[in-house]
């Protein structure tokens, strides 16, 4: 009785190996929509769009008085342009950024921080991660967006950091630039930022 169970157990488990070998080899070269192969080659063109991405372009706009380097294939956003003309914002599929600055009269950058981070609209979500870092002899403050950061904002992070002097844009003095970025791309631009004289 002993053997009869065991040669059954195996031929069970026979069946069940044959079957699942045959399923691959037909799904293979037959692919149906539902299949895992459409999501493979999903994904094989997002991995395609995101080394094109890593080609660079120079950013440079003397008005803020900043250059860094971005995506090349990132396209300019048409509504966001300085006095000068410039573009202030470029998108991609896979990323973005904009810049901006503040004034920042009497107020250091930790306050100013924590003043974005506070926002009504809570833009990095409820416990976003901030972090200080210095960058071309000066400090700097790294505002990463927490999991439950509303889809509005696409991901994005923020990068503070003081003027070695302070930016004269519009007849008023600028003390801080602000880089807004999308968390995956964000440190990497800011590693190429510097100011312009």
């Amino acid at each position: 009785m002993r053997k009869k169970i065991i040669i059954i157990l195996l031929l069970i488990i026979f069946i069940v190996i044959f079957a699942l070998g045959y399923r691959r080899i037909v799904d293979k070269h037959e692919p149906s929509q539902d299949a895992e192969y459409v999501d493979a080659a999903n994904t094989l063109k997002i991995v395609k769009d995101m080394i094109k991405e890593e080609d660079k372009a120079e950013y440079v706009n003397r008005v803020y008085k900043v250059s860094f380097m971005y995506p090349k294939n990132w396209q300019e956003k048409e509504e966001s342009r300085d006095k000068s003309g410039v573009p202030t914002a470029y998108e991609g599929k896979h990323g973005f950024f904009k810049i901006d600055t503040i004034e920042g009269n009497n107020i250091d950058m930790d306050t100013i921080a924590v003043e974005m981070v506070q926002k009504k609209e809570k833009p990095y979500g409820e416990s976003p991660h901030m972090y200080s870092v210095e960058i071309n002899n000066t400090g700097g403050i790294f505002i990463i967006p927490s999991y439950d950061q509303n889809e509005k904002f696409k991901e994005q992070a923020a990068f503070i950091v003081k003027y070695p002097e302070p930016v004269i844009i519009d007849g008023r003095a600028q003390r801080y630039f602000v880089l807004y970025s999308d968390v995956d791309k964000i440190e990497k631009i800011v590693k190429s930022l510097n100011f312009l004289k």
